[in-house]
């Protein structure tokens, strides 16, 4: 990896490259229409950040490589998504570390995540 990572709070201007990277980490070529079928759409995501999910970003060399939300309703850690370029630099360790931080603000004192097998 060139360039240090930096980390930033996801915003509504992001949807764009947040869903490049979670489609490009779905692992399958349906990725957006699957997305798309579960109702996560960039309009869906912008509500969450709106009413009860909160999320960071990574950036490396002005591009964003990684990010992860939880919800702070249930507290669910929702997703976590690192391009497979960038995987074992410690970029998903801290962003799972950020959402868990804001989770336990929230008053949680579990979170949790679902994973696929």
């Amino acid at each position: 990896m060139t360039g240090a990572p930096t980390f930033r709070e996801i915003g509504p201007a992001d949807m764009e490259a947040i869903f490049a990277v979670r489609i490009a980490t779905w692992h399958n070529d349906r990725g957006a229409e699957e997305l798309t079928k579960l109702g996560i759409t960039r309009d869906s995501v912008r509500r969450m950040l709106h009413d009860s999910h909160r999320g960071w970003l990574c950036i490396v060399n002005s591009r964003v490589v990684g990010f992860a939300m939880g919800n702070k309703l249930n507290g669910e850690m929702w997703v976590i998504a690192v391009l497979k370029d960038y995987e074992g630099n410690g970029i998903g360790k801290r962003l799972l570390l950020l959402v868990e931080e804001w989770l336990l603000s929230e008053g949680w004192n579990e979170v949790w995540l679902t994973t696929d097998p």
